[in-house]
């Protein structure tokens, strides 16, 4: 029998962690399995290579290119929110698949790289 898995609403901000991931791995988010905890994190720069584009070409927001660490985690957020449907997809999928970097008890950890990401984006544009 498999788990179901709960996302939390709420996301957090938090510098690289090379140890865990070789990434700048910057807006996280939990999900629940069971009795494990898992740690998702979207480094700012896959949200804005892939979201960003995504976004732009089809008229999805209207998004400003202000450059500058506030701007940029604004835009990050912004993006997030408009496509949490796909990102928690791809989440999912990692999570099914145990593709975890790093586990410390019942913490679990996974990195959410950019062509995965745009795989789901694209596949949730087609559906609609």
């Amino acid at each position: 029998m498999m788990q179901d898995i709960h996302f939390d609403h709420r996301f957090s901000w938090q510098g690289s962690s090379p140890s865990e991931h070789d990434s700048q791995a910057e807006l996280c988010f939990k999900a629940k399995r069971g009795l494990d905890t898992v740690i998702c994190r979207v480094p700012h720069r896959v949200l804005l290579n892939v979201l960003h584009r995504h976004a732009i070409r089809n008229d999805i927001l209207d998004l400003d290119d202000e450059t500058g660490d506030g701007t940029q985690r604004e835009l990050c957020e912004r993006l997030f929110h408009e496509y949490k449907s796909a990102i928690h997809a791809t989440a999912q999928e990692k999570i099914l698949a145990g593709r975890f970097a790093l586990s410390f008890g019942h913490v679990r950890s996974i990195l959410l790289g950019e062509h995965e990401l745009r795989q789901k984006v694209l596949e949730a544009s087609r559906a609609h």
